[in-house]
């Protein structure tokens, strides 16, 4: 092949709008180009050659790209699943351990630690193989569950119907809540509370209820400002949630111990709204030793177990009766859990 006739092949691959590359296909086509004669089988060697590079180079680039896009895809899923888990430990860690570094002030880092527990701080629900749920009864509850109110909630029914576990269940799996029980007038209710949620009392004035009432507050606060940053999945109530604060009065608690927990109980959430408060009383006559004030009291009322509920009960405890049996049973024993749990045991 003439070298007249290389140029006009170089000519009409420039004219068809593809532009030369260094070190590519063109390049090397110029580089034919001389006053000698290049014989076809040089030519076709070196247009080999180049063809193999370019090949090369494109498997690099698009092993490169590949590797790239994986990448992006791994943070992508990585960034969703960490959304979609709503970690509260790893957030509410970091965010603890962040602003300890930062604050020099000793009180500053013992409250900021409170505010961390208080927010993550969960009850436990009943066993699921021997409860049995009370949609009723726990749709009054669970609204109630870490919002504001002037009034601090009473739940009475007769002793032994399943009041307590009623409001645990219904407060299982939400953070910043605790329970906690009172027997006798040695009790305080705002030591009880800081144990209850894992503080340490020691680094409190607990005598009175500012300092308890100022923690329950900043918990409050920050969980709204981590509900605007998405930390935490949104509440029903939007930048107004609170801790909830469980107390059961035990059985053996006389009239005054009653009157002086429900006294220091409204101070925390009625006078200061600092945190939901719902009192479960022993059985209905404790309500009787409720200080008079009703405007701030809202009765929640627990019944016995239905005939139904009270059937569902024996099979979970697998009580082996025929159906005359259980049925007189319910008739005899009645529906209420307490006495229910008891036959089943001594049978």
């Amino acid at each position: 092949m003439q070298c007249h006739g290389l140029r006009n092949v170089v000519v009409r691959l420039f004219s068809s709008g593809r532009a030369p590359d260094e070190g590519g296909v063109f390049s090397s086509l110029l580089r034919l180009v001389d006053p000698h004669r290049v014989t076809a089988k040089e030519m076709e060697a070196t247009i080999k050659a180049v063809q193999e590079k370019m090949a090369k180079e494109g498997k690099e680039r698009h092993a490169e790209l590949s590797g790239q896009l994986e990448r992006l895809k791994a943070e992508q899923s990585q960034h969703a699943s960490m959304a979609s888990k709503r970690e509260w430990d790893l957030a509410l860690a970091a965010f603890a351990l962040s602003f300890i570094v930062w604050w020099d002030d000793t009180w500053d880092r013992f409250e900021l630690v409170a505010v961390a527990r208080i927010l993550r701080h969960q009850v436990s629900a009943p066993k699921p193989q021997v409860y049995v749920s009370r949609t009723r009864e726990e749709q009054r509850i669970a609204p109630l569950i870490g919002v504001p109110s002037l009034e601090y909630y009473v739940v009475v029914g007769p002793r032994g119907c399943g009041k307590s576990s009623v409001v645990l269940h219904a407060a299982s799996g939400r953070g910043g809540v605790t329970a906690f029980s009172v027997a006798s007038e040695s009790d305080n209710a705002y030591v009880r509370i800081a144990e209850a949620f894992g503080l340490n009392p020691k680094h409190y004035n607990l005598k009175d209820h500012h300092e308890l009432v100022k923690v329950l507050q900043k918990a409050s606060k920050w969980h709204a400002r981590m509900e605007a940053w998405g930390v935490i999945r949104g509440s029903a109530h939007p930048g107004k949630w609170v801790p909830t604060i469980v107390v059961e009065i035990d059985q053996r608690a006389g009239q005054d111990t009653i009157a002086a927990i429900a006294k220091q109980l409204k101070i925390v959430a009625s006078d200061n709204e600092a945190a939901r408060v719902i009192l479960v009383l022993s059985d209905a006559n404790a309500q009787f030793a409720l200080p008079r004030d009703a405007a701030r009291q809202e009765i929640v009322w627990i019944h016995d177990l239905s005939e139904a509920e009270a059937r569902l009960v024996m099979d979970k405890y697998n009580f082996d009766a025929t159906e005359e049996e259980k049925e007189l049973i319910l008739k005899r024993v009645g529906t209420r859990v307490a006495d229910l749990v008891r036959l089943i045991g001594d049978v």
